[in-house]
């Protein structure tokens, strides 16, 4: 699998031995304090890291997943939020493209997002204005 290159060209790994298994279990018990009753949304690529890592972390856990195909902001630009209201999502995972994305349209509505308790971010660093 490939890391996102965030600090330079992508890199290719190779996990061998469970590490993979045993990682993404404890980053996201102790990292994103995922338990049983969580529901996990997030809008990531399956050829990248976080793909894989949700899938496996996320359901060795015992949470449920919600994978979701396309981009952030389309049909609507209040789709993530759509996405997390309609699935009772408790953790929520953006990336600033996909946050930079969504402010472009200009709509700063939510709707109910009170079931999430926890936001993480993946992919490239944070600007003041995201």
């Amino acid at each position: 699998m490939y890391t996102s290159g965030t600090t330079g060209k992508p890199k290719g790994i190779v996990h061998s031995h469970v590490g993979f298994a045993v990682k993404s279990a404890v980053d996201f018990a102790y990292g994103f304090d995922i338990h049983v009753d969580d529901v996990i949304a997030w809008i990531v690529d399956m050829g990248w890291l976080l793909g894989p890592l949700l899938i496996m972390g996320g359901l060795q856990l015992g949470a449920t997943i919600v994978l979701t195909e396309g981009v952030p902001d389309h049909p609507s630009p209040r789709r993530l939020w759509e996405i997390a209201e309609r699935n009772r999502v408790t953790f929520q995972g953006i990336a600033p493209t996909a946050a930079r994305a969504v402010m472009a349209s200009g709509d700063s509505t939510f709707g109910d997002l009170s079931r999430i308790r926890a936001f993480a971010s993946t992919g490239e660093a944070w600007d003041s204005p995201t």
